[in-house]
C-alpha cells in the first residue's frame, strides 16, 4: 500500500544498493503496520476514571443545546408589557398580627433586617430617628440570634405610624392623608459573589419610599378610594402588578383572587373594623420602589426593578375621635406585605443572531465527534489484525481507541466553536444570569432547590467556561507564535482544570441568611413628584454610582479574577513550603500548569490549541516504577556503550544520539516515576530518527485526535499547500514522515539534521489516513 510520490524523488547516497525509494517507503509502512496494534492498544493506557469523566463531559457538551436551548426566543409566560416581564411574585402575605395583650411571642430577624421589604421600614426609622428599632436591625451591631420579641415589633409598628401621623401640617384637616416621601441608598449583598471584593465592586441601590398615613377620619368607614383620591395617592396605583388578577400565573387561582391591591386593602380594613367594633382603625401605607438597575454585562439591554408595599393597620382606643393618635392606646397592630419584581429586556430581538451561533457551534461538535470516531476506525481497520475482521470487531477496536481520547481536548481544543459560543454568551449573558438569579430568589429567605434543577442551573452557569478556553487558546497562541519549536512542548493546564474552575463559579450564586446585607447607608427627604418618581423607576441615570448590575460577562470576569487570585495565592504558599522543606531547593509548583510533549506535526498539521489542556496524564496515566526504571536504565546503558542497534523495527532502534544527556543523573532525586517516563517520551519525540514504541504511540495518537478536527481535516485533505517529506536516516536506514516545514526550519535539539535525507515530497492530501497519523 505504498504511496506514490507526487513530486520529484531524491535518492540518498547512503541508500541500500538495489533497493528503490518506493521499496524503502513500503518497508517503513510495513514496519508501522507491524507495531501499530501494540502502539495503540498497550502504550496508550486506558483509565476507567477518565472514561467515566469522558462520558459525562461528552453528554454535557452534546446535549447543551437540547438541554438549555439555542437562546431566548420568547418570554410570553412572563410578559406584562412589550419588553417588560415579571420574574418574581406578586406575593401577598401576613408577617405579624399582634394584639396588645399577646406580645410574648417571637418574630424573625429576617423580616425586619434582611428582607428587601424591610428596607422601607429601616429607611423611615433612620429618617424619623426612631429609638424603638433595635441597633442590630439597623446594622449597628450583629443580632444575637435569628429571633426577637414580638413586643419590639409591636412598638416598631406603633412608632412608625405615629411618626408619620405627626407630619401632618397644622392647617390640614384630619380626613386628608399625610404623605412623606424620601430617597434612600442601600447595599444589597445576597450571594457569595456579592462578597467578592465588595469594596471595589460597589453596587448601592437607590429607592424611592413613600409613607402615607390615613387617619380613622380619612378612611370614611372603609370607603376611602385609595387610588382615585384627588389628593395624596400611592405610587403603586399606576403599576400593572397591583392587579393580581392580571399579574398572577393563570394556574394560581388563589393569587388571582386577590384582585386589585387597593380593593383588598379596603376589604381587610373593613373586616378589621367589623371585628373591633367600637374602636377606631387607622392605616399606614409604606411603599418602596427600586430604581431600575441596568445590567452592563452583555450586548442585550436588560434591567430589573423591585417593588414592595407594607400596610400597617392599627386598632385604636381613643378618648376622642382619634385625630391625635398619640393620645390613643393601640389595641392591635398587623403587618401585611406585597412584593413584586419585573425586568425589561430586548434579548428576544437578538435570538436570530444567537440561535445560529449556538447552532453552528453545537453542530460543529457533532461533526467533530463523528470524525474523531471515524479517524479511530480508519486507523484500526487498516491494521493487519483487523483487516479481515468483521465490522463489529473493527468498531469495537475503534471504540476502545476513542475511549482513550482526553475528553477536554475534544471539548476545548477547537477554536472555531469556542468563538461562536463566546459570541452568543456575550449577547445574552445578562438573561442567563437573570434565569439563574430567579432560581435562587425565594420568598421570605427560604431556600430549597432540587438536584435536577441544580444540574440545570450549573449548565447555564458553566457557559462561562468558553471564556477560559478562549483565554487559554490565546496564551497558547502567544507561546507558540514566533520562535517556538515542537521540541519545547506546549505549556497548558492540567486536564479538567477548565471544567473545575468554571464549575466552582456556580457556588458564587449560593445564598445564606448570613450573607444578606441590605443596610440603608443614606436617606434624605424629597418633594413629592409623580413624574420624577416615574423617571426614577424606568430611566437609568448614569450620574454617580449605583443601580448598575455587574452581571453577565462582567460577573464572569469578576469571579475568574477572584478565583485566579486565590489559585495564585495557593501556588505561592505551596511554593514557599516546598522551598522550606526541600532545603532551599526551588521547585516550581505545577498544580495549574503542565507541559505537553508534542511531535513535529504540532503547529503545522494541526493547531497547538488541541493540547492547551495537557495530555500528559492521559498519555501516561501512572507508570509503574519498575517499568520506568527499566526504560531509563536501558537508555543509559545504550548511551554509555555509544553504539547503535541493528536495523529493525522502529520500536527497537537506538543509537549514539541517545537522550541520556537530557535525563537526570542517577544521584539526582526524581520527583516521580511518571515525570521520569514523560521526560523519556519527550526526548524520544525530539529524536525523530530513533523512537521507541511509546513515542510512536504518542505521535500517532495525538495526530489521530488532532487531525480529525474538521478545520484541520479540511486543511489537510481538501485545501492543497501542506507538503510532507519521506525521510531516511543515513546511519540506520530508518524511514519516517515529517512536515516539509520542519525540514525547512530544522528545530534546534538533538536531531542530527545532516544525517536526515529527503526521499520524496508528497502532498498531505495524497497520503492515506492510516499513514498520515504517523507524520511528525
Amino acid at each position: 500500500m505504498a504511496t506514490k510520490p507526487t513530486t520529484k524523488k531524491h535518492r540518498s547516497k547512503a541508500a541500500v544498493p538495489g533497493v528503490s525509494v518506493d521499496d524503502r517507503i513500503a518497508t517503513v509502512q510495513e514496519d508501522y503496520r507491524q507495531h501499530r496494534t501494540r502502539v495503540l492498544d498497550d502504550d496508550v493506557q486506558f483509565s476507567w476514571l477518565r472514561f467515566g469523566a469522558s462520558i459525562m463531559s461528552y453528554f454535557l457538551l452534546l446535549s447543551d443545546v437540547p438541554r438549555t436551548g439555542l437562546g431566548v426566543s420568547n418570554l410570553n409566560e412572563y410578559a406584562k408589557e412589550p419588553d417588560v416581564f415579571q420574574y418574581y411574585g406578586p406575593w401577598n402575605y401576613y408577617v405579624q398580627t399582634i394584639p396588645s395583650n399577646q406580645t410574648n411571642g417571637t418574630a424573625r430577624v429576617w423580616s425586619y433586617k434582611f428582607d428587601t421589604t424591610s428596607i422601607v421600614w429601616r429607611a423611615f426609622a433612620k429618617f424619623y430617628e426612631l429609638d424603638t428599632f433595635p441597633d442590630c436591625l439597623l446594622y449597628h451591631r450583629d443580632c444575637p440570634n435569628e429571633l426577637f420579641g414580638r413586643d419590639v415589633v409591636f412598638q416598631m409598628m406603633d412608632s412608625l405610624a405615629n411618626a408619620t401621623a405627626r407630619r401632618r401640617p397644622a392647617h390640614v384637616r384630619p380626613d386628608v392623608p399625610v404623605s412623606v416621601m424620601i430617597r434612600s441608598k442601600n447595599l444589597y449583598r445576597d450571594r457569595v459573589h456579592h462578597h467578592l471584593l465588595p469594596e471595589i465592586f460597589v453596587n448601592p441601590v437607590w429607592r424611592t419610599h413613600q409613607a402615607i398615613y390615613y387617619a380613622p377620619a380619612a378612611m370614611q368607614n372603609g370607603t376611602m378610594p385609595l387610588c382615585t383620591t384627588p389628593t395624596t395617592r400611592p405610587n403603586f396605583c399606576d403599576d400593572l402588578w397591583v392587579n393580581f388578577r392580571y399579574a398572577c400565573a393563570a394556574s394560581d387561582t388563589e393569587c388571582k383572587a386577590v384582585g386589585l391591591i387597593w380593593v383588598q386593602i379596603l376589604a381587610r380594613y373593613r373586616a378589621l373594623q367589623a371585628t373591633y367594633a367600637g374602636y377606631l382603625v387607622d392605616l399606614t401605607v409604606l411603599e418602596s420602589e427600586e430604581d431600575v438597575q441596568v445590567c452592563k454585562g452583555g450586548m442585550a439591554t436588560q434591567g430589573r426593578r423591585l417593588d414592595d408595599l407594607t400596610t400597617i393597620m392599627r386598632v385604636l382606643d381613643c378618648p376622642t375621635n382619634g385625630a391625635v393618635p398619640d393620645s390613643c392606646q393601640t389595641m392591635y397592630a398587623e403587618d401585611y406585605r406585597y412584593e413584586n419584581a419585573v425586568f425589561t429586556s430586548d434579548v428576544i430581538n437578538w435570538y436570530q443572531i444567537v440561535a445560529p451561533l449556538r447552532g453552528i457551534a453545537q453542530t460543529y461538535f457533532y461533526v467533530r465527534f463523528l470524525m474523531a470516531f471515524w479517524s479511530c476506525y480508519a486507523v484500526r481497520a487498516s491494521e493487519p489484525k483487523y483487516r479481515n475482521s468483521s465490522i463489529l470487531l473493527r468498531l469495537f477496536a475503534a471504540f476502545k481507541t476513542f475511549a482513550k481520547i482526553p475528553p477536554q481536548s475534544m471539548v476545548y481544543g477547537s477554536p472555531l466553536p469556542v468563538v461562536f459560543y463566546i459570541l452568543a454568551h456575550l449577547i445574552d449573558a445578562p438573561m442567563v444570569y437573570e434565569r439563574i438569579n430567579q432560581r435562587f430568589t425565594s420568598l421570605a429567605g427560604a431556600f430549597n432547590i432540587g438536584l435536577w434543577e441544580f444540574f440545570s442551573i450549573t449548565s447555564l452557569q458553566m457557559r462561562n467556561v468558553w471564556f477560559l478556553a478562549a483565554f487559554l487558546h490565546i496564551l497558547v497562541f502567544l507561546y507558540t507564535h514566533r520562535s517556538w519549536e515542537p521540541p519545547r512542548g506546549v505549556l497548558g493546564i492540567p486536564e479538567f482544570s477548565l471544567s473545575l474552575v468554571s464549575g466552582l463559579t456556580i457556588f458564587t450564586q449560593f445564598r445564606r441568611l448570613s450573607f444578606r446585607n441590605t443596610h440603608v447607608i443614606e436617606v434624605h427627604a424629597v418633594t413629592h413628584s409623580n413624574s420624577q418618581e416615574a423617571m426614577n423607576r424606568f430611566q437609568y441615570n448614569s450620574k454617580g454610582g449605583g443601580n448598575m448590575l455587574l452581571e453577565g460577562v462582567l460577573l464572569d470576569f469578576k469571579m475568574f479574577t477572584c478565583m485566579f487570585g486565590i489559585i495564585g495565592a495557593v501556588i505561592a504558599i505551596l511554593h514557599l513550603i516546598t522551598q522550606l522543606t526541600v532545603r532551599g531547593r526551588s521547585k516550581p509548583v505545577g498544580l495549574f500548569s503542565a507541559r505537553t510533549s508534542v511531535p513535529y506535526s504540532a503547529g503545522t498539521l494541526w493547531t497547538t490549541a488541541v493540547v492547551s489542556v495537557s495530555w500528559s496524564s492521559a498519555v501516561l496515566p501512572r507508570a509503574k516504577a519498575d517499568v520506568v526504571a527499566a526504560i531509563t536504565t536501558g537508555i543509559r546503558r545504550l548511551s554509555s556503550m555509544g553504539t547503535a542497534t541493528p536495523r529493525g523495527s522502529t520500536a527497537e532502534r537506538s543509537s549514539q544520539y541517545s537522550t541520556a544527556s537530557r535525563l537526570p543523573t542517577a544521584t539526582e532525586r526524581w520527583p516521580s516515576a511518571v515525570k521520569d517516563r514523560m521526560r523519556v517520551i519527550h526526548d524520544q519525540l525530539e529524536l525523530v530518527h530513533q523512537r521507541s514504541a511509546a513515542a510512536h504511540a504518542v505521535t500517532a495518537w495525538m495526530n489521530l485526535v488532532a487531525m480529525s478536527d474538521p478545520v484541520a481535516f479540511f486543511q489537510l485533505k481538501v485545501f492543497p499547500g501542506i507538503d510532507l517529506c519521506y525521510c531516511a536516516n543515513k546511519r540506520t536506514g530508518g524511514v519516517f514522515l515529517l512536515p516539509s516545514e520542519t525540514l525547512r526550519t530544522r528545530p534546534s535539539g538533538k536531531v542530527p539534521w545532516e544525517d536526515i535525507e529527503v526521499l520524496c515530497v508528497v502532498s498531505a492530501k495524497n497520503v492515506p489516513w492510516s499513514e498520515l497519523v504517523h507524520a511528525g
